[in-house]
């Protein structure tokens, strides 16, 4: 068995502990000489302090206790209602006004997207792929000059 606890020795002094729990403690305290020893002092100890008469029946602290957990809950403070609603409302704001703007800056005349259209068809027509076959004598002539540099 292993060693009895000091917490377990102090509830055996004040009789909190029954049944065989108790009687498997002292049998250990009766066998081992370490704890023989620990409880040996345990036990004076205890004895000395039940022979002191001190009376606490005029002492009472819950209300000191109760004053103490009343002025710490008045310093928590939590952030008033209001000022949470004007937070959001900027942030929706912020959302709104982004939207709004962003859209306004994307839009893109007629002029715009018809340079846009006329800078794709002529790259298409280019490509090497494309049905007019411009592109390919480009491209052969240029793999011809890589071929012939030595």
């Amino acid at each position: 068995m292993e060693h009895i606890a000091d917490i377990m020795m102090i509830d055996l002094l004040g009789e909190y502990v029954d049944g065989p729990k108790k009687q498997n403690a002292l049998q250990h305290i009766s066998q081992c000489d370490s704890c023989q020893k620990r409880w040996d002092e345990f036990k004076q100890t205890w004895n000395k302090l039940s022979e002191l008469d001190v009376d606490t029946s005029d002492k009472d602290s819950f209300p000191k206790i109760a004053d103490n957990i009343r002025s710490k809950r008045s310093h928590i403070r939590i952030l008033p209602v209001r000022m949470l609603m004007r937070v959001a409302a900027s942030i929706l704001l912020a959302i709104i006004l982004g939207h709004i703007l962003g859209r306004a800056s994307a839009q893109k005349t007629n002029e715009d997207w018809a340079l846009l259209t006329a800078r794709a068809n002529y790259l298409d027509v280019l490509a090497s792929g494309s049905s007019t076959g411009w592109g390919e004598p480009v491209l052969q002539g240029n793999s011809l000059e890589s071929e012939q540099r030595p």
